[in-house]
């Protein structure tokens, strides 16, 4: 029996396919400690359990959690198109091939996945009410399967990074307590660390099975919890960075200063699960804290309070753990763990990897910075720099220096043209809406934006979310929030108690939806470009051309009398009328058959031309064979 097993629970879709580092960093700690370590990764456990075939096919008829569901519902669409496709999701030793997987897979996943997704106040999710929910029965007969069999521990640690993993991590501490009486179990991660002191107390009073619970660094209070459960001497009030319940109520101790960053062992990557992935990719620490730091609409620069602002490895020392991990492995994809990689620190770790002649290739966040010059930007390239993650935001000045961006709308573009012409790929980040931006101002920044759009490998959309724990949060006036208490939020960063409801006088609520949908359509399109294939256009479609509809990228459903088609590449729906649904069906099969076989379901030959035409706009058709 393991001293300690961390477990890392579902609802991490942007994690599907890959191992997340905080296991593999805190196991290393713990090791060197001389304790014995069982890591399980339950959030790629459960990916599996949504693929399963019958899971799908049921969703995929209508049924989710034991309620019927519309045919046309994002599930239901998601499930059907990715049973079409799990030959490509799983190699022929079943290992996970959805890891960085093109964005139309990984938004099918999303949809899928988002059924299961809980975000509720901490109050709710203490209650019976939450316990009896049908996704907390999903959640828990997940977890007594995948806990079956399984050794106890002394102590389990559970990480919560994100927000969605908390109502899972809840449900999951029940069903611990039932199979490991006698194992303390404790919480712990960013979502922990960022939560409401008062909010911890509702839910360790609440969840009478969480122990206790870690606060920002977590390497030494684990070490100390470790020694009490093995001593039976539990006294987790008296360890820094801890909360728990005591006689006197719930007390939080201040956390003391975390590990300097150089006496950080590297992290202890579990082989059994790195064999579950088919190209798996590594995380090494480069940073506890962002060197920048400023921008105040982020709170994960507050999530490591007791030590200094902001710790670094050196180059060298990254370098060498990279080396180490492609020696222990054999993996040599990386990603480079930090809030984001100063241009001084890549430039010498680029060059520490080529005087080394190491063949690896690495990814990482990173900030619009004057610094990444050209020359830094091309020996990142050389190194072997797969992307960069660019928090862009907006192109607008006065919005960018409200929320204490380190760059204009300028420097964005200086930077994305220069990365571009270094062979830098970047998939860039945008807050249509982030504090006081207005509706022109919005669509300034979206044209600014489209004219850059070749210097893009993608693009991510995220409406902008004020969290309490941030310095908006703390001071909403002052960037042009109205705090409205009761204003439904529907957040995606974190749990329903640290969402901030507000209103932003700014934009008109038509004005927003309408500057999302823009946005997120630029991004479809962007998306697409590298993995749309050429498809027939209305010229090719002669009489004697061979067509037929790709089912893994198309859904057709008929709804009220018509037909709806969803395209996984771009994300955008289709309402065909009720007069080509005879078409529409015979295309449904996937079968390849001439042109002419098809169109001459449409008697009307007025019809069949703006049939013909809507077909190939919406490049419906692929061309099967010789015309």
């Amino acid at each position: 029996m393991p001293d300690v097993s961390l477990i890392f629970p579902p609802l991490v879709t942007t994690n599907f396919g890959q191992y997340y580092p905080s296991l593999a960093v805190l196991a290393a700690a713990l090791h060197e400690a001389g304790r014995s370590v069982d890591q399980l990764d339950l959030n790629e456990g459960f990916v599996d359990r949504l693929l399963r075939s019958d899971h799908l096919a049921e969703v995929g008829a209508g049924r989710l959690l034991g309620e019927p569901v519309a045919a046309g519902s994002d599930a239901a669409v998601a499930a059907r198109l990715l049973r079409s496709r799990l030959d490509a999701l799983y190699d022929r030793q079943g290992r996970h091939r959805f890891g960085g997987s093109a964005p139309d897979t990984m938004r099918l996943l999303t949809m899928l996945a988002e059924a299961y997704r809980v975000d509720l106040p901490v109050a709710e999710l203490v209650s019976e009410r939450f316990g009896r929910s049908a996704q907390a029965r999903f959640y828990d007969a997940f977890a007594d399967q995948a806990l079956t069999g399984r050794p106890g521990a002394a102590l389990v640690g559970i990480t919560v990074p994100m927000g969605p993993q908390l109502a899972p991590a809840v449900v999951l501490a029940r069903v611990l307590r039932r199979h490991y009486p006698a194992a303390r179990i404790v919480l712990g991660g960013p979502a922990i660390s960022l939560m409401d002191p008062l909010d911890l107390a509702t839910l360790l009073t609440g969840v009478t099975e969480i122990d206790a619970a870690v606060r920002f660094d977590g390497e030494k209070p684990l070490l100390e919890l470790i020694r009490q459960a093995l001593s039976g001497d539990w006294r987790p009030e008296e360890i820094g960075g801890v909360s728990a319940c005591t006689a006197a109520g719930v007390v939080h101790v201040p956390p003391a200063a975390g590990l300097p960053l150089g006496l950080l062992p590297f992290g202890r990557y579990d082989e059994a699960l790195l064999a579950r992935l088919h190209d798996p990719e590594i995380g090494i620490v480069q940073a506890r804290g962002c060197y920048w730091g400023k921008c105040s609409y982020c709170d994960f620069v507050e999530l490591y309070d007791g030590s200094p602002r902001y710790r670094t490895r050196t180059p060298a020392l990254l370098v060498d753990e990279m080396q180490a991990q492609t020696g222990r492995h054999g993996v040599r994809r990386f990603a480079i763990v930090t809030e984001s990689l100063p241009p001084a620190f890549a430039r010498r770790m680029s060059e520490e990897i080529l005087a080394r002649g190491l063949e690896v290739s690495w990814n990482s966040f990173a900030m619009v910075d004057r610094r990444f010059d050209e020359q830094t930007l091309r020996s990142m390239a050389e190194s072997g720099c797969e992307y960069l993650v660019i928090g862009a935001e907006t192109m607008t000045d006065r919005v960018l220096a409200l929320v204490s961006k380190s760059a204009t709308g300028a420097d964005n573009e200086a930077f994305f043209r220069t990365a571009a012409r270094a062979g830098i790929r970047l998939r860039v980040n945008l807050i249509p809406d982030l504090p006081s931006t207005s509706y022109d101002e919005a669509l300034a920044a979206l044209a600014a934006f489209d004219e850059l759009r070749d210097c893009f490998e993608s693009i991510a959309v995220f409406p902008f979310e004020a969290t309490r724990s941030s310095e908006v949060g703390r001071e909403p006036a002052r960037f042009g929030l109205v705090v409205a208490g009761d204003r439904p939020v529907l957040g995606q960063a974190q749990y329903a108690g640290n969402h901030l409801p507000n209103l932003d006088p700014a934009m008109s609520a038509e004005q927003r939806a309408e500057v999302h949908a823009r946005y997120r359509a630029f991004a479809a399109e962007v998306n697409a470009a590298d993995t749309v294939p050429e498809h027939a256009g209305y010229s090719d479609l002669r009489a004697d051309a061979v067509v037929r509809l790709p089912r893994e990228r198309f859904d057709l459903v008929e709804d009220a009398g018509s037909t709806v088609c969803f395209d996984a590449v771009t994300g955008r729906r289709y309402r065909f009328p009720p007069a080509w649904q005879p078409i529409l069906r015979a295309l449904g099969n996937g079968s390849a058959r001439p042109w002419s076989e098809f169109s001459r379901l449409v008697a009307d030959p007025i019809g069949r031309d703006a049939l013909t035409r809507a077909i190939a706009g919406t490049q419906l058709l692929q061309p099967a064979g010789p015309g």
